[in-house]
Parts: structure tokens; sequence; C-alpha cells
């Protein structure tokens, strides 16, 4: 049974989204849609419970639209269930809304969403690098800054990035001691 759907996402007070397609009502659309992101590294991850049980396999195609209301498709008639938007070269600082829907043949289930914000939903990663060097009776550390997807520095994007420091003293036969 095909029915003419339509989707509105309001962005912001000023822009819309608007998508218009042929569903099928039998496909069931993916659900339970998350982002794994670390750094500048994001992956967008969904489940599908399958209702169909014909010889063709089901696909799933995945779009994201930013600030200006104009779709990009990330992952097309792709049969696992996530999809690696780190080529789409993300903004930190945006806000997006990522799409995914189930396809068979011609038919498509409905669109579900999710917005997205990287600098508000990513986690940021170790250190890249960790140097120590010992100074007389002292001990420097040397950290480097976690890298983007890029290989650039992640204090690019986040200006207020530090590291705090832990360490323990033997203090004779009493332990350690936490600093």
């Amino acid at each position: 049974l095909q029915n003419r759907s339509a989707l509105v996402l309001l962005l912001s007070p000023f822009q819309y989204l608007h998508s218009d397609s042929v569903t099928d009502a039998a496909l069931n659309p993916p659900h339970d849609l998350n982002v794994i992101a670390l750094n500048t590294n994001y992956t967008l991850t969904w489940d599908w419970h399958q209702n169909h049980a014909g010889p063709d396999p089901v696909t799933f195609t995945v779009r994201c639209a930013g600030k200006k209301p104009r779709w990009t498709t990330a992952c097309a008639e792709t049969a696992g269930r996530s999809c690696d938007l780190t080529g789409l070269e993300l903004l930190y600082l945006g806000m997006y809304v990522l799409q995914v829907r189930a396809n068979l043949n011609t038919s498509h289930s409905d669109w579900t969403s999710k917005t997205f914000c990287p600098d508000k939903e990513a986690a940021i990663g170790p250190p890249s690098k960790v140097r120590l060097g010992v100074a007389g009776s002292s001990l420097d550390v040397f950290i480097s800054d976690p890298q983007s997807s890029s290989n650039s520095s992640m204090r690019e994007m986040i200006s207020d990035l530090y590291f705090q420091v832990r360490y323990w003293e033997q203090r004779g036969r009493r332990g350690l001691a936490q600093r």
C-alpha cells in the first residue's frame, strides 16, 4: 500500500526542511538513531525491525542537512545499520538534522530524524601523545592535543581545552599520596 507523505522539520525560526516522497507503509522505518562521536569522527547507528520475508535485501539511505536547507546523501543503499559521517566534514560548532530510511526495491519507509550538535554530543579523546622527561629532580610532562579527523588539533575547535594531571608520590612506609 503506497501513500504520499510530507515531512517538515523546523531548524530555526526562519528555516524549514521539506521532504516529499512515496513511502511504503508496510516497511518499518529505522528507530533509535544514535551518533557515536569522538573528536570529529562521527558514525550514525540505528536499529530496524525487519517486517518483510522476501528474498530481496533491505538497504538504508542516510542524509544530512545543516543550516542551509539542502540535503547531502551520506550513505546510499547501504546494507549495514551504520553510516560513517566523518567524510562530510561537519562543522564542530554546527547543528545538523540526520535522517535515515529503509529501502526495499522501489519502496521506502518514512524518514526517521535526529538532531546532532557535535560540540554538545562528541566525546573528546585522549591526548595524541604523552611524553615524560627528567629535569634534575623534576619530571616534565609533555602532552599533545587530541587530533581531529583531519589531524589538526582539537584546540582549534575547543579553545578552553585543558588537561588535568594526577600523580602519586610515595611517602615512606605510609604508602602513596595523590596530588
